[in-house]
């Protein structure tokens, strides 16, 4: 995945049409200059609207968006989106039919970021929207966890910056290999398959619902005690750990 950090596409400037220019103080000058700038930021930020926090119920609303994303990575998943919701801060708003998602940086948290717009506007459009977003409220406009298949378009628009997250990339297979483990190359997973099935003979695959999710729970339990104890294997735990109370709450 790639973080991308763009360009301006426009700063802003504005005309003055003083009857002398030494009839104008400097002082009156910034004044004009700086009422004429609140008033381009006042009418950038109504075009585009506010951000608002991700929540559970949000999901209906936003799903049919991510089904539109054409990539394949867990950042544009549903349950990707919800449970990281706390870690990287998601925000989103959708204007005319285009899903707009604000987050911060995977290896900066301090710094916000933007996921890839999707929906009906183009690429070029919804850069310039969020461009005047980020104008209007001084900050960078910076994207992350771009898929790879974005990278083409997004090279066009001319970034500052282009940098690979290389600890943030998804493993992703063929669906009918994993389903099969058939083939030399699956001979690893093959083995842990079937040592599963010897060792757990009645196993059966059920939904995550209200009724079981505390067992699900006593799982992890069972899973930090055995799993990577690094910051990101630990805060992914307990992120699973939060969307499985969430499903026990009924949410």
């Amino acid at each position: 995945m790639l973080k991308i950090e763009t360009l301006h596409i426009m700063d802003s400037t504005w005309n003055f049409s003083p009857a002398s220019q030494a009839t104008i103080d400097q002082e009156t000058l910034y004044r004009m200059a700086s009422m004429a700038e609140n008033l381009n930021n006042n009418n950038r930020e109504a075009i585009i609207g506010e951000f608002k926090r991700i929540t559970a119920e949000d999901m209906e609303l936003i799903w049919p968006y991510l089904l539109r994303e054409p990539g394949r990575t867990t950042d544009f998943s549903y349950a990707g989106v919800l449970m990281w919701v706390d870690y990287f801060n998601y925000e989103y708003l959708i204007y005319d039919d285009t899903l707009f998602i604000k987050g911060v940086v995977e290896s900066d948290l301090s710094k916000p970021a933007f996921s890839l717009p999707v929906g009906k506007l183009s690429l070029k459009e919804s850069v310039r929207l969020l461009q005047d977003y980020c104008d209007a409220h001084d900050i960078t406009l910076e994207f992350s966890a771009v898929p790879e298949y974005a990278l083409a378009d997004m090279e066009a628009l001319s970034p500052l910056r282009v940098e690979e997250l290389t600890d943030w990339g998804d493993y992703l297979y063929a669906a009918e290999p994993l389903a099969t483990v058939a083939g030399k190359k699956m001979s690893k997973k093959r083995n842990h398959v079937h040592q599963f099935e010897r060792e757990y003979t009645d196993w059966k695959a059920i939904p995550l619902t209200p009724e079981n999710a505390g067992d699900a729970l006593k799982f992890m339990d069972l899973f930090d005690l055995e799993g990577d104890n690094t910051d990101m294997a630990k805060a992914e735990r307990e992120l699973s750990r939060n969307l499985i109370s969430r499903v026990m709450d009924g949410d």
